[in-house]
């Protein structure tokens, strides 16, 4: 969710941008951490620390749905853009598109993800699509995370139909690749491999 700044049962665990931005270098410095997406604010202050280099970095795209507020599905595109994400030389961008069934702003989410989606093909980037059923529950928006959602669900149909291509597109869960089979992250190709292989013209 946009606007959230706790983690774990630190509910202000985000909020001071200097311990957030340490925990960050500390973080990237770990084996296998190959990457990191963030918005603008997050990412120059890293390319400025020098942390980046070599690694896979990915633009955030879509952060007006703020958590909490009543238009949080309405989720547009007012962070990085695909010419931006290029110029800069990252290797991709990341949206969130959370699915509710019930909210009359989800059709526009799945077509701006969409959009995204072919923009950043066009520039042979990679999109990163993380995919939720979401509903409301006591004027909240709330994620469900079951199996069956995640996997055999309706998020799964939507959004391998996202964008007119599918050799860059990276979802939550493992990549579909040009044949349309799932590299997926258990049992399959770790990360760093499927990468490689989507990346690939």
């Amino acid at each position: 969710m946009q606007w959230a700044q706790g983690a774990g049962g630190d509910s202000m665990a985000m909020a001071d941008r200097g311990a957030l931005l340490d925990r960050l270098c500390v973080a990237l410095e770990r084996p296998g951490v190959t990457g990191v997406m963030g918005t603008a604010d997050i990412l120059e202050d890293l390319l400025l620390l020098g942390v980046l280099d070599g690694k896979s970095v990915f633009g955030s795209m879509n952060r007006t749905g703020l958590a909490g507020s009543t238009f949080e599905i309405d989720d547009r595109f007012t962070a990085y853009d695909a010419e931006t994400i290029a110029s800069m030389g990252f290797d991709g961008g990341r949206t969130l598109t959370r699915i509710a069934l019930e909210d009359a702003a989800t059709p526009s989410g799945l077509e701006n993800t969409a959009r995204a989606v072919n923009e950043l093909n066009d520039r042979k980037l990679i999109a990163m699509v993380e995919p939720f059923i979401s509903r409301w529950s006591n004027g909240k928006i709330c994620n469900d995370l079951s199996p069956e959602a995640v996997i055999r669900g309706r998020a799964w149909r939507v959004r391998a139909a996202l964008g007119g291509a599918v050799a860059r597109r990276f979802v939550h869960g493992g990549f579909l690749t040009a044949d349309r089979s799932t590299v997926a992250g258990r049992g399959g190709l770790g990360p760093s491999q499927a990468v490689s292989q989507v990346r690939q013209p």
